[in-house]
Formats: C-alpha cells, sequence, structure tokens
C-alpha cells in the first residue's frame, strides 16, 4: 500500500491516482534508507518512481496522445 511510505511521498501518488493511475509498492526497505519502488499503470502507460537513498528517479512508458 503506497501508504506505507509515509506522508512526505503522498502527493506524488495522489496525483497519479487522480489522473487514473493505480499504484502498487513494488519494494519498500524502510531500514535501507527508506528506498522504495512504486509501479503505477494506466490503460495506456506506466509510471515508475523509485527512491534510492533519498533521490527520487521517475521513469515513464508508454502511449502519449490521443
Amino acid at each position: 500500500m503506497v501508504t506505507a511510505l509515509g506522508p512526505k511521498y503522498a502527493p506524488i501518488f495522489s496525483a497519479l491516482e487522480r489522473a487514473g493511475f493505480s499504484c502498487v509498492v513494488e519494494d519498500y526497505r524502510p531500514d535501507a534508507f527508506g528506498n522504495f519502488v512504486v509501479l503505477c499503470s494506466a490503460p495506456t502507460s506506466r509510471v515508475k518512481v523509485t527512491n534510492d537513498r533519498g533521490q527520487i528517479f521517475v521513469e515513464v512508458s508508454g502511449s502519449v496522445g490521443p
């Protein structure tokens, strides 16, 4: 559950969910700098959000446009 990551990251995932994405925590390591990987999927695209030692990386894939 994305809420397990804490309120600090809530705005990121709330915005994605409001845009029609379904977000799932793929990996969460609270004992290792709070690292996590969250995969957010929509019918035509995916967003992968990774926190690695406090740095946030975002990968976007899929169709863009009509």
